[in-house]
């Protein structure tokens, strides 16, 4: 495949997202502000750097909208360009609300955080390589594993797979700034291998994934929008109420109560106090 072909695959990639999640066209419908209804802070919802930036719009501007119709204050959407300013911002608690992977939540619950909603079913992914994943492990010796961060999901789950087939120390781990864009290192062979969530990768043409090799990971996981525990009670009222204006997938209420001490979530809670103390937080 030519490297013009392989920047249209890049470009679909982005495209299908967005088609999966049926937001192309934002509500047509506009959510205007109270004006009489005196906003004395700014809010926002802080969405992370999982997605770049073209498909973090569509995915939040509806249930921006809509909180905003029903708080009558303007709730603006906030993106990190990488993880370590991510997890500065959720430590700073510089939004009210977050979306985040189910292993950071025992974390955030100790640093000022509550549960707010989930999503209804877990979240599985895929090891997706241009290497035959069950052919001769010798084949990785070298090749590159691309994945957003070292604080994703994604890396626990790569870690896990390297392990078990004694590949640690021989594959090259790299960082890009965002699922998507990891992804599409594998089709422009800046990368062999890297984790794309399922319901991303089903979407794909036959004609990309008949290029690639897949292994399903078996550890599936929630994804959980956090809030402040300060947030006022109108915003978490009209977070929940607005929750089906979400994309990517459906949503439900939750509580504090289901949430679980895992290997994943004590893996990030090392992670985060060695983050700390490297960054200054007390």
């Amino acid at each position: 495949m030519d490297t013009h072909l392989y920047q249209e695959h890049i470009m679909d990639i982005k495209h299908l997202i967005i088609t999966f999640i049926g937001l192309i066209t934002l509500n047509p419908h506009s959510y205007a502000t109270d004006n009489s209804v005196e906003c004395s802070n700014d809010q926002s919802v802080q969405v992370g750097p999982f997605f770049s930036t073209t498909i973090i719009t569509p995915i939040w501007k509806p249930f921006t909208q809509k909180v905003a119709s029903i708080t009558g204050c303007p709730l603006a959407i906030k993106s990190s360009p990488s993880f370590d300013i991510y997890l500065k911002h959720i430590l700073n608690k510089e939004s009210d609300i977050y979306t985040v992977p189910e292993h950071y939540m025992p974390s955030l619950i100790s640093n000022g955080f509550t549960t707010l909603l989930r999503s209804k079913e877990p979240i599985s992914g895929l090891i997706v390589s241009r290497i035959d994943l069950n052919g001769d492990k010798q084949a990785f010796n070298g090749s590159r594993f691309i994945i957003p961060s070292q604080y994703t999901r994604s890396y626990l789950e790569a870690q896990h797979w390297l392990k078990q087939h004694h590949l640690t120390d021989k594959v090259k781990m790299q960082f890009s700034v965002s699922l998507d864009t990891a992804a599409a290192a594998i089709l422009n062979k800046t990368a062999e291998t890297t984790v794309i969530l399922s319901m991303i990768y089903d979407k794909l043409p036959e004609t990309l994934k008949s290029k690639l090799y897949t292994y399903e990971i078996h550890r599936k996981f929630y994804i959980y929008i956090a809030i402040r525990k300060d947030s006022s009670v109108s915003l978490k009222n009209a977070a929940i109420k607005a929750k089906d204006k979400i994309g990517l997938t459906e949503w439900v209420t939750t509580d504090i109560t289901e949430i679980r001490d895992t290997e994943p979530s004590r893996l990030f809670a090392r992670q985060l106090k060695a983050f700390k103390e490297e960054h200054g937080f007390k």
